[in-house]
């Protein structure tokens, strides 16, 4: 790392550390090369973001338990738009029904895909409470 510093002059990443307990914590840390005539140094700024990545890591774990229910579901699930009606996301299941692919599907609207008779029209879509 160091030598990337001296080499570009700059260099930035995510470290882990450990307290003199043996707790292990994430560090940001910023090596930066300073020239003083014909010597050369390496600035270091470490800041805590122990906190932050784990909140991150979190999040991650978090999406990806999203992503597994959504997709492994049995029942079609679309999440659209409440203004435009534009398709945000769409599972497995409801894929398969319609027969688009992923990106097809994200290109549609409800409108789209619905019979556009009452009580599956725009109007309707729209006055619906949401859930």
């Amino acid at each position: 790392m160091v030598q990337i510093a001296n080499e570009k002059g700059y260099n930035r990443f995510e470290w882990m550390h450990q307290k003199m307990d043996g707790t292990p914590f994430w560090v940001d840390v910023t090596l930066t090369k300073v020239d003083h005539g014909d010597k050369s140094t390496i600035y270091s700024i470490w800041r805590d973001i122990d906190e932050k990545k784990k909140t991150l890591l979190a999040l991650e774990q978090s999406e990806r338990n999203y992503r597994e229910i959504f997709n492994s579901s049995s029942e079609m699930i679309i999440v659209s738009d409440s203004e435009s009606m534009k398709t945000i996301d769409i599972n497995e299941t409801a894929l398969c029904t319609y027969g688009y692919t992923k990106e097809e599907a994200l290109e549609l609207t409800i409108e789209d895909i619905s019979s556009g008779v009452a009580p599956y029209s725009r109007e309707v879509y729209r006055s619906s409470p949401l859930i």
